[in-house]
């Protein structure tokens, strides 16, 4: 589980990724319950079963017949129109609805910006801000830089 207000102290470096995400494993042993991330496509209130898309689909690319390994009583079964699904029976069933990143159909918002929503958006906003300080360190840049310096004071 992320703690999303701490997200834009990981992409500065204040805090490392680990330090805002806590993990469920630890915690679904000691109170014996099951925790899954995925997109719920239908839920069968009456049977008790949620179907669902895994968080992460790709792991699943060959589109078989699985059993996932952590839980015996939940299935994969390919599925065309919304890939894989999961079929998950429940006795409690906590949902939380999440959210995805808007771009409000602006031309260029998903290829130029950096969203904040993942602890991996804060490692990629650190990454790219530590690459544009290399690049603006490298001497060719310092001299470039100095160079435009040298005009602007004859400006003035």
């Amino acid at each position: 589980m992320l703690y999303t207000p701490l997200l834009a102290g990981s992409a500065v470096g204040t805090l490392e990724s680990r330090d805002i995400v806590y993990p469920t494993r630890p915690l679904s042993r000691k109170r014996n319950f099951t925790f899954h991330q995925g997109a719920a496509i239908k839920l069968d209130s009456k049977n008790k079963i949620v179907y669902a898309r895994p968080h992460n689909e790709e792991i699943f690319s060959d589109k078989s017949n699985r059993t996932i390994a952590d839980s015996s009583s939940v299935n994969t079964t390919p599925n065309s129109s919304e890939g894989i699904a999961m079929q998950i029976p429940y006795d409690y069933l906590i949902v939380g609805i999440g959210a995805e990143p808007a771009t409000f159909g602006i031309p260029g918002v998903r290829e130029n910006v950096f969203f904040l929503k993942e602890a991996i958006d804060g490692y990629r906003i650190r990454t790219k801000l530590h690459d544009l300080f290399e690049a603006a360190s490298l001497p060719l840049r310092i001299d470039a830089n100095r160079s435009i310096l040298e005009q602007q004071q004859e400006y003035e």
